[in-house]
């Protein structure tokens, strides 16, 4: 039986309450001493609970508890002159269960303290694991410090001005000192929270770590060797000549929050991946600089990859190399593309069968400058049979020609579709629902000002008329649309809904609907309707968010 510790919970062992030490302790150490004024009135008193305890200890890891009682007994015969009924209590306390845990066991349940909340990277905190129970006693101490895989892994956060971390760097390298020999996993980003004036300094220039910081860089170049997964924030190193590799490497997720030259960064990510066989999963976020385009190159590109995230700009052409030379991916996340107008035509499909999640977006900056972004140009490059989620953001040139060409070669699927501020007709809306309507279960539409995809005709069709009636998605579960997508058709949305909650035969049912709308628009009107089948399982949500407050705002022509 494993016990598991959490804390604040109390454990019912058999000693009094004054013998505990804290909230987080169930029992005192091995090596306790008991209070100085039972010592001074039983002199014997601390010899004799420091010899039963010695029975107890990691030579004798499992003692039996009626031996231990019979050495307490034999005890306290020998010493007459103790009372009794005054140190039971103690002996009581000290042959414990308790005390009857390897030190193996121990390691386990420490361990299970940092799984509790699933954090890929553990934040130093004096009251969470490992630094919460390495402080309860000298026992339990000593097993966390020579636990490796209780230091395996920590966040670090420098200030905007890049001059001071948390935590300090000395105790960082304490902390990757106890890792050894353990893989070790760490996040080294940038606290944007901080002064204000030190976080616009940040995205006015070029940025260099101060001479602490580019001391800790240091350290944790030294353990390269040891890395499984990393997050950093540029600037993350200046001017290393790195030699190791990376052999554990399983995870990279860099963020770029300040205008640097890709110069020093583009070599160190190519040693990453050329020597980096375990690399499955690979996050590049560019958050700055949206008005210099074309100066990333990130070749050669990363393979073997699962799982993809890049978020800048990326030529179209790259995007296809990166899938030809990726064939297990499973999750893709493109956005930002640059070169899109290039000519592709010639490339043929890359065939991608463990693909079940892919999501094509840009950014709000380009899309209110009014280029024209056609995003729907990667789907000629990609074919994907087991696709399951796909989801396109801020397209303002959507063509519908390649979506369905993707659909029809692909074959997939769906189960989850996502488009958000895309503007895509309402005849051209109903064929992609057409061509998933057998399998689609999520479908969630926000197209803002660009139109109202959902008109009189889909509406009907989407509606349950009967046993013997044909209608449109008929295993859809879930819908969650913006105001915009319906316009004024509410009453047809509102039939809708309520005849697919209706719907028998042993068809789906629509459990869960949630509308965006800003505060100054509300729900569409007869929203309220739909309470009623509340207390019969429906749910109903009504988000208002920031993104639909703005344009609420830009088409009243004033501000809440």
């Amino acid at each position: 039986m494993i016990l598991l510790y959490r804390p604040n919970e109390k454990f019912p062992v058999c000693e009094p309450q004054h013998v505990r030490t804290s909230n987080y302790s169930y029992i005192q150490s091995i090596n306790a001493t008991p209070a100085s004024s039972q010592s001074k009135s039983d002199p014997n008193f601390l010899s004799i609970l420091t010899d039963v305890a010695d029975a107890g200890n990691d030579m004798d890891p499992s003692p039996s508890q009626t031996a231990l009682m019979r050495k307490v007994e034999g005890l306290l015969e020998v010493n007459k002159n103790l009372d009794h009924s005054t140190m039971i209590p103690y002996y009581k306390a000290v042959v414990s269960p308790i005390r009857c845990i390897p030190t193996e066991i121990w390691a386990m349940i420490f361990v299970e303290c940092l799984r509790y909340e699933n954090r890929l990277y553990i934040e130093v905190v004096r009251d969470e694991a490992p630094l919460n129970v390495a402080g309860v006693c000298k026992r339990w101490r000593a097993i966390a410090l020579s636990t490796p895989f209780l230091w395996s892994s920590i966040w670090i956060t420098r200030s905007p001005s890049l001059d001071s971390s948390y935590p300090r760097r000395e105790l960082v390298s304490l902390w990757l000192a106890r890792s050894a020999p353990c893989p070790i996993s760490f996040s080294f980003t940038i606290d944007m929270q901080g002064d204000l004036p030190a976080v616009q300094d940040l995205y006015a220039g070029n940025k260099q770590n101060s001479p602490d910081q580019e001391a800790l860089v240091g350290e944790l170049l030294s353990c390269m060797s040891r890395w499984k997964s990393v997050q950093f924030a540029l600037p993350f190193l200046n001017g290393y000549d790195i030699e190791a590799g990376a052999p554990l490497l399983e995870r990279v997720k860099v963020i770029k929050d300040v205008v640097q030259s890709w110069s020093t960064f583009d070599p160190f990510i190519h040693r990453i991946w050329e020597d980096a066989p375990r690399l499955r999963i690979f996050s590049l976020c560019d958050d700055t600089d949206w008005s210099i385009r074309y100066e990333k190159d990130l070749l050669p590109v990363p393979i073997r990859l699962t799982e993809l995230d890049i978020d800048f700009d990326y030529p179209l052409i790259l995007c296809w190399l990166v899938f030809h030379e990726s064939p297990e991916l499973t999750t893709c996340n493109l956005g930002r593309f640059c070169g899109i107008e290039d000519s592709c035509a010639t490339l043929p499909p890359v065939f991608l069968p463990q693909l079940h999640s892919l999501t094509v977006t840009s950014t709000i900056q380009l899309f209110d400058e009014g280029e024209t972004l056609k995003l729907t140009k990667v789907l000629s490059l990609i074919t994907a049979p087991n696709l399951k989620t796909f989801g396109m953001y801020w397209d303002n040139g959507y063509l519908h020609e390649p979506l369905m060409s993707f659909l029809a070669r692909s074959a997939c699927a769906l189960t989850e579709l996502f488009i958000f501020t895309v503007p895509i007709p309402k005849r051209e809306m109903k064929e992609v629902l057409e061509a998933i309507s057998g399998s689609i279960k999520v479908l969630k539409v926000d197209v803002g000002m660009t139109g109202t995809p959902f008109g009189k005709d889909l509406l009907r069709s989407l509606t349950w008329r009967g046993p013997d009636e044909k209608f449109l998605c008929p295993n859809l579960e879930r819908i969650l649309f913006g105001r915009s997508v319906i316009g004024k058709r509410n009453s047809l949305f509102i039939r809708m809904v309520e005849s697919r909650w209706h719907v028998d035969n042993g068809r789906v049912r629509l459990d869960e609907v949630e509308i965006y709308s800003s505060r100054k628009l509300g729900p569409p009107p007869g929203f309220d309707q739909l309470e009623v089948y509340q207390r019969e399982g429906l749910k109903l949500h009504v988000d208002y968010d920031w993104d639909t407050e703005i344009k609420s705002d830009m088409e009243g022509g004033d501000t809440e």
